[in-house]
């Protein structure tokens, strides 16, 4: 679900108390246990004083189900590496940094320039490869997702197909911005152990 950017200072035509407004659909997402929230930030500001970061602290205390993942690195690089390295900001799922889609990029244009990125950049290629790109981002939440549903039935899984990458990049060009779930593309590479539990899902959504 793609949950609106916090507002804490209304524009022509917005009610006064649009920042509560906002704040309350947000926690309404992210509050139950089944959710992942994933916390989109660029790279540009300070971790630490994202509100969107103290929100998902406030409803999931271990960070167990809170992954945050960087965007615009490439516009970024100085010190990110320390950024995603420190324990500054409890984010129980790690971050994951990517490149926005420039332009008319193909999205698999995209994701070969963000490859590319990780790997030549002087900072960039430093990150250890196991948090960077939108495969990576995608496999992560693919993972989370199956082990937080294994428990239900798996025709409750709600996998859809090509949404994922397109989701992120939309919300890539917001800031500070909390969402409750994201999708996974339709062929994401998945370990073995998960093929059966997500398979019949994916394919169901191909459909649509």
């Amino acid at each position: 679900v793609d949950l609106p950017g916090i507002t804490r200072v209304p524009v022509k035509g917005q009610p006064d108390n649009i920042y509560d407004q906002i704040k309350d659909i947000i926690l309404e997402y992210i509050t139950p246990e089944e959710s992942i929230i994933l916390n989109v930030l660029p790279a540009t500001v300070d971790f630490t004083t994202c509100e969107s970061i103290r929100m998902s602290q406030n409803v999931d205390k271990t960070g167990s189900r809170t992954l945050a993942v960087v965007t615009k690195a490439d516009k970024s690089p100085e010190g990110l590496l320390e950024k995603v390295t420190a324990d500054d900001v409890n984010i129980g799922l790690g971050y994951v940094c990517i490149r926005n889609r420039i332009g008319d990029e193909s999205f698999e244009e995209a994701r070969l320039e963000e490859q590319k990125l990780f790997e030549s950049h002087s900072l960039l290629s430093k990150i250890d490869k196991s948090i960077v790109g939108i495969p990576v981002l995608i496999q992560k939440l693919v993972e989370v997702q199956a082990k937080m549903k294994s428990v239900m039935n798996a025709d409750d899984v709600d996998f859809a197909v090509d949404e994922g990458i397109e989701e992120v990049d939309e919300l890539a060009e917001e800031e500070d911005v909390p969402i409750a779930n994201i999708r996974p593309k339709r062929n994401t590479k998945l370990p073995n152990h998960l093929k059966d539990f997500v398979t019949p899902s994916l394919k169901k959504g191909s459909k649509k």
